[in-house]
């Protein structure tokens, strides 16, 4: 704290140059912040349209609902909702060797590795 007592200077070189620097980055943040709220806006009016109701599954944000149309593509194409659980690697399959059952889950990892996890 003394140190800031003892530091009478609160002008530095080129001030203004640097406050008008850092008012338009406010400026700027402020924009894009505004524009990705009315993106999602937008994003989610689409989604409805659409007929995807992701959202209504709870922790799913418009932004991971749009990934999810993403990569699932046209929902209507898997005739029921174990074959789009099997598809996203979220289905539990049953492997039965000899004596002793396990259940297995696969995931996706990183860049498109798929690892199955037993149980």
């Amino acid at each position: 704290m003394k140190l800031v007592e003892q530091d009478h200077t609160k002008e530095r070189k080129y001030q203004s140059g640097r406050d008008s620097i850092l008012q338009s980055i406010s400026r700027q943040v402020y924009f894009n912040q505004q524009e990705i709220k009315q993106l999602e806006r937008m994003q989610g009016e689409l989604l409805k349209e659409l007929g995807y109701y992701f959202e209504t599954i709870p922790g799913i944000s418009t932004v991971t609902a749009s990934a999810l149309v993403a990569h699932i593509g046209d929902i209507k194409r898997f005739k029921d909702a174990d074959k789009l659980a099997n598809y996203a690697g979220a289905a539990r399959s049953v492997i039965a060797p000899a004596e002793r059952e396990r259940t297995c889950r696969t995931r996706v990892w990183g860049t498109g590795t798929y690892i199955t996890f037993c149980s």
